[in-house]
């Protein structure tokens, strides 16, 4: 897997850095946030589309992908995906979406491939699939006219994911430069060490890293949650859903 040094750029806007510590900031805040209140909330507006879009290691799977677009009262705006926990879907993201849109940001909440109304099989964030979704979600949003952005196909985004989702947002912002920042929440940086802590590793541990110290003795194996997993990303036919025959939007 490619991965892309941090950008180093002069900021196309004035107030950019303000910007992206706020999306960071208030990603991970609202998140945990349980205060349904709407009072004083200005008035933000919905979108729902379909996107059509090509996957795998040749782009030879086409799928689509349900999201919803939150948008604030002034548009153009810096723009947030984000993306659900395993099993879940798109729908769990509504409150969060509309209190960080309320506050001015346009978010993009979606359904992972598999989940929800989008088609295909899940891959378990693989780079090919869920990873390749979610760089041709970006490519969108650069079209759209309530998402700021900072140059052709650029739009300038944070991510921000519980769990499985946070592992989309490291996963995206390792592979794709566009992504300005993330708010990755309980999730892991590999999945074989999220399910074996610390007797993962093919070879040794760097001691220069951080992991040295955490990957230091075997641990226990997470047998519920791995058979999940698995059981649902390879052998559960529900969980394959084909292409619905409505027209979807443009990828």
């Amino acid at each position: 897997m490619r991965v892309f040094p941090s950008r180093r750029r002069v900021p196309s806007f004035p107030l950019l850095s303000i910007t992206l510590v706020a999306l960071i900031v208030a990603g991970v805040a609202l998140w945990f946030s349980n205060d349904g209140s709407s009072e004083n909330r200005p008035r933000t507006s919905t979108r729902h589309a379909s996107i059509d879009v090509l996957d795998g290691p040749r782009e030879q799977h086409r799928v689509q992908l349900d999201l919803t677009l939150h948008v604030p009262v002034s548009t153009p705006a810096p723009a947030i995906v984000l993306a659900h926990g395993f099993t879940g879907d798109k729908s769990e993201l509504e409150q969060p979406a509309r209190r960080l849109a309320a506050r001015g940001f346009t978010v993009v909440t979606y359904s992972s491939r598999g989940f929800g109304d989008s088609t295909g099989k899940i891959a378990l964030n693989a780079p090919d699939y869920e990873v390749r979704d979610a760089r041709r979600l970006l490519d969108w949003m650069a079209r759209q006219p309530e998402i700021l952005t900072q140059g052709e196909k650029d739009p300038l985004v944070g991510v921000g994911g519980v769990s499985y989702g946070g592992a989309l947002s490291i996963l995206l912002a390792g592979t794709d430069p566009r992504v300005d920042a993330i708010a990755p929440v309980s999730t892991y940086n590999d999945l074989e060490a999220a399910m074996l802590p610390n007797a993962a590793s093919k070879s040794p541990i760097p001691a220069t890293t951080a992991a040295h110290g955490a990957d230091s003795a075997p641990g226990v194996f997470r047998r519920v949650w791995a058979r999940r997993l698995f059981e649902m990303a390879t052998g559960d036919p529900t969980r394959s859903r084909r292409p619905s025959s409505s027209t979807p939007t443009s990828p």
